[in-house]
């Protein structure tokens, strides 16, 4: 279970990694895509190791999106 957590983690971790860094082809589409949601203004949060919260805002970030993503 714990390694599952860790996994999922990850994953999230690399999709907005991902979405955040990619100026040319991600980022505009998410931007499409979220623009007729109620998240038009937010941009999904990255993992940070020096931030000591960072990996929950991130996974409630991913839980409340969920659908969008």
């Amino acid at each position: 279970s714990v390694s599952l957590a860790l996994t999922k983690r990850l994953q999230c971790h690399r999709i907005s990694f991902k979405i955040i860094n990619s100026l040319t082809v991600l980022l505009p589409r998410w931007c499409e895509t979220v623009a007729s949601t109620r998240f038009k203004d937010r941009v999904l949060p990255c993992d940070v190791a020096t931030c000591w919260n960072s990996t929950y805002d991130m996974l409630c970030a991913f839980i409340e999106m969920k659908t969008v993503i």
